[in-house]
């Protein structure tokens, strides 16, 4: 199983979505030893938007017995800033994932040539491990 240390371990899992032609939210479920228990494509949307729902990622996240969770999405326009609905989103995310008891760690905005957005990164998401 792959350990999962920081955001460029992170982004090399979910790399193969980078660049789809619609936007992919896909989720990595670690263990507490922050080893990959599976990477699973959640969503998918359209050229510029996908409606994520924190309720089917969680669910997701429960069946693998997950003790985090990293949620990620492409944006096929290849510029990874955030836009409004995913800060909103992010924020959703993480107090429901926290109301479960499964962190959020982070959410990657992928893109090509290594570029990404890490909201973990930049202290728009304040995520703590057990």
């Amino acid at each position: 199983m792959k350990r999962i240390r920081n955001v460029a371990d992170a982004y090399s899992v979910f790399s193969r979505w980078h660049s789809e032609r619609q936007e992919v939210v896909s989720s990595a479920f670690l263990n507490g030893g922050m080893k990959l228990l599976s990477v699973r494509e959640i969503f998918r949307g359209t050229v510029n938007q996908s409606v994520a729902n924190p309720r089917e990622i969680l669910r997701a996240a429960l069946l693998e017995d997950a003790v985090y969770l990293i949620v990620a999405h492409n944006h096929p326009s290849q510029d990874p800033s955030p836009s409004l609905w995913d800060k909103t989103f992010t924020k959703r995310m993480s107090v429901a994932a926290t109301a479960v008891g499964i962190p959020l760690l982070d959410h990657l905005i992928v893109c090509k040539a290594g570029r990404y957005f890490s909201f973990a990164e930049s202290g728009q998401l304040k995520a703590t491990r057990r």
